[in-house]
């Protein structure tokens, strides 16, 4: 963007941005799903992403909230990292 002297930026500068920031920030994402995450873990994680956890879920969300995968966000929970969900979403990861 910035080799064309532009000031703004097009859908397309941002749609090729966040590529390249998941592309870099995949072993992260990866290291955090393949080892730190256990299955009922993955799951409750799979759970947010279709707005379907359980209050019965409290080890799982007492351990991603103190690893500060998740975070409280009202009477609900969000990823800490929202990339982190896409992360999910665009590999593949997430059926």
């Amino acid at each position: 963007m910035n080799s064309q002297h532009r000031k703004e930026a097009s859908v397309e500068d941002v749609d090729l941005a966040a590529g390249r920031v998941l592309a870099s920030a995949n072993a992260y994402f990866d290291y955090i799903w393949s080892i730190e995450c256990k299955d009922s873990e993955r799951e409750f994680l799979y759970q947010m992403i279709e707005n379907n956890h359980k209050e019965g879920n409290k080890k799982e969300i007492d351990s991603l909230l103190r690893r500060e995968i998740i975070e409280k966000a009202g009477n609900a929970y969000k990823f800490k990292i929202p990339l982190m969900k896409k992360w999910i979403e665009k590999d593949g990861i997430y059926n």
